[in-house]
């Protein structure tokens, strides 16, 4: 069944860090208008918005990552959508060594309901983007860019979404308004798969 307007579609920007353990981000769009003819043609259309993204911040990111595919489920239908591949970014742009995994820069992002807000830990940085802590100038503001676009609507020749801050337990799809790009880096723990908690 095609993804239609209304639908809420969960899109898993999927990474790797040397070529071996996942690094995942999950977005919510909320669907506005969708012309696409089926749903592989529709997470085509998905995967340039992700790599466009992504294209504004991969400068900073380390060259250890490698971007492996967008995933997507359509939440409203519980229905699973087709992989897609990143139709241009192969990996980090950002030369140089990888800093700490535990560092992420982000980017929250603000909504009109109180308490609700929604979060981008980005894949790993370079050296070069951290100064003292603090994430240097010229990477701030490929965070805000970063940001920007995900608060403006996404507006596309065949597709119309909004980013959303989803709750899967009441299953309430919140727009975002505005975003805030904090100056630090912030602490994320990292998963492995198969190791650990």
């Amino acid at each position: 069944m095609a993804v239609t307007a209304g639908d809420v579609v969960r899109i898993v920007a999927r990474m790797a860090l040397f070529g071996a353990n996942d690094i995942v981000n999950v977005f919510h769009f909320l669907i506005q208008a969708n012309t696409f003819a089926d749903d592989l043609a529709y997470m085509a259309g998905q995967a340039q918005i992700m790599d466009d993204l992504y294209t504004l911040v991969n400068p900073s990111i380390n060259a250890a990552v490698s971007y492996i595919s967008v995933d997507g489920q359509n939440v409203s239908k519980a229905e699973l959508l087709p992989s897609a591949s990143w139709p241009i970014l192969a990996v980090g742009g950002g030369a140089g060594e990888m800093l700490p995994e535990m560092n992420a820069a982000c980017c929250f992002f603000r909504t009109t309901t109180p308490r609700v807000r929604a979060s981008k830990f980005l894949p790993p940085y370079s050296e070069g983007t951290n100064i003292d802590g603090a994430v240097s100038a010229p990477s701030v503001l490929l965070l805000e860019a970063f940001g920007d676009f995900l608060v403006a609507d996404i507006v596309r020749p065949n597709l119309t979404e909004n980013y959303v801050s989803f709750n899967r337990i009441t299953s309430v799809a919140t727009p975002v308004v505005s975003r805030v790009v904090p100056s630090r880096f912030r602490t994320q723990r990292r998963r492995r798969v198969g190791v650990g908690s």
